[in-house]
């Protein structure tokens, strides 16, 4: 059995508890694989590291699949690709933008985003090498905000496959 699930909107606590939970009740119900469709700007740090924690953990394989054509897995959503066991994408998305961006009054500290960028460059980095995908051009995606189609990603080794459905 496959269980889909969506991430289609901004990577908040409230989705991330969803998502977590439909991972459980496909392990509880016997799933053999989880597709997980991504099609999100991103989100908050917190709950996106909650979900990566989740999918790290599940013993179902979960491919997450940026799609519909004109989808994107960006900032969070570049993270949460990255930690899938197996990352696809439809034709004509994007990813990237995974470069941490502070909300708040007044202004941050340049030492405090140092310190996010290069915690979210170690994190990434990780998560590339735990899945043999190109380390480089996702430590970049938070570095530099880079983004790329597709067809850049799957010829760069960011994922695994194109698939139109």
């Amino acid at each position: 059995m496959v269980w889909l699930t969506d991430l289609n909107a901004e990577v908040t606590s409230g989705r991330v508890e969803s998502l977590v939970a439909d991972l459980a009740a496909a392990e509880r119900a016997g799933a053999e694989l989880v597709i997980l469709r991504i099609d999100t700007p991103g989100g908050m740090l917190e709950p996106m590291r909650v979900l990566i924690q989740a999918i790290l953990d599940s013993p179902v394989p979960i491919v997450g699949y940026v799609t519909p054509a004109g989808a994107r897995a960006s900032s969070a959503g570049t993270y949460i690709l990255a930690a899938t066991h197996v990352a696809v994408m439809a034709p004509a998305t994007n990813v990237g933008s995974a470069k941490p961006v502070f909300i708040g009054f007044g202004e941050i500290d340049e030492d405090a985003k140092l310190k996010a960028t290069n915690d979210a460059s170690a994190q990434m980095r990780a998560l590339a090498q735990l899945r043999n995908r190109n380390a480089d051009w996702l430590e970049q995606s938070v570095v530099a905000a880079k983004n790329i189609t597709a067809e850049e990603a799957l010829g760069l080794g960011v994922i695994d496959l194109i698939a139109v459905n």
